[in-house]
């Protein structure tokens, strides 16, 4: 396989941290080990690191109803991919309306449009 980058760094994984190299194509991690072909651009990244995403399973963002207070959701999970973030669930703390059907989990992914912090799992109580 042809790779349009490849990376040689460490990679933590679930049951080792090895030095092994990462293959991508068109902007997604095709393979990591001893890549099988060659890349179009190689990067020595030794001494840098590569984690899993990290999922959030408990975050606050207390919109709709609420957007002034510190957890708006417009503007708190902006730096969350750039920490790591692939996903997070959020838990409807003092959203007005608050997450109890599908009618409040509409405008919870409405109020979600145009945020880029991955993809979010709206949860609620009844």
């Amino acid at each position: 396989m042809n790779f349009d980058l490849s990376f040689v760094m460490v990679v933590v994984g679930n049951d080792a941290v090895t030095k092994n190299s990462i293959g991508i194509v068109a902007g997604k991690i095709v393979e990591i080990g001893d890549l099988t072909g060659s890349a179009a651009q190689e990067i020595d990244a030794t001494g840098l690191h590569i984690f899993p995403g990290v999922i959030d399973p408990h975050v606050h963002f207390n919109e709709p109803g609420r957007e002034r207070w510190g957890g708006a959701l417009q503007r708190a999970p902006r730096p969350w991919p750039a920490g790591g973030g692939t996903c997070f669930f959020d838990m409807r703390l003092n959203s007005s309306p608050p997450g109890a059907g599908g009618e409040s989990f509409d405008l919870k992914r409405q109020s979600r449009r145009g945020n880029r912090a991955g993809p979010t799992l709206p949860s609620g109580a009844v």
